[in-house]
């Protein structure tokens, strides 16, 4: 069965990635230390948190970069940031994608949950590996975006505060992923 189809049966099944979205968790800013990355993980139970500076999805991290470092570093070292450990690999799928190719492609990316976005790349919320249990895998391709392609390095204008990342539903701007 090719992709085209099992999407199609699975729509008139009713079943989208929208039935498993998450829209209501916390986001990490760049400049966060550890700790506070940790906490928000300790309090959300997500797999996964989008980091977000602004309006702009730069990457994402997971409770095991933050265990990720450097034995060796130097007692006197400034405390690592969100920025230093997270990955800009960014897996991500839409509202109309199937569970059953998400599931798939998170298996293959090794990735414990999914950004869900709009055709803009609006971040509309998150889908974990848990919230898509009862499909069975289909053939698909990852859907990643690197965050770091093409991107700015230096900040912008009115990028948010670490203080102000906030949670997806009160984040004053709908962040979206980096062109």
């Amino acid at each position: 069965m090719n992709l085209t189809m099992t999407k199609t049966l699975e729509r008139a099944r009713g079943r989208t990635v929208a039935q498993a979205l998450l829209d209501d968790f916390d986001l990490l800013h760049p400049d966060h230390g550890l700790e506070e990355a940790a906490q928000r993980f300790a309090d959300s139970g997500l797999p996964l948190l989008p980091v977000v500076d602004g309006d702009e999805v730069v990457g994402v991290m997971t409770p095991a970069d933050i265990l990720r470092g450097d034995p060796c570093a130097r007692d006197d070292a400034p405390a690592p940031t969100v920025a230093q450990r997270m990955s800009t690999l960014i897996p991500y799928c839409r509202t109309s994608d199937s569970p059953a190719r998400v599931r798939d492609a998170m298996a293959t990316m090794r990735a414990p949950a999914a950004l869900v976005v709009d055709r803009e790349g609006a971040l509309l919320g998150l889908v974990t590996r848990d919230g898509l249990d009862g499909y069975a895998p289909a053939d698909s391709t990852p859907m990643r975006r690197d965050a770091s392609e093409g991107a700015r390095h230096a900040r912008t204008p009115g990028r948010a505060m670490p203080e102000r990342a906030g949670r997806l539903k009160s984040h004053a701007m709908v962040p979206r992923l980096r062109r």
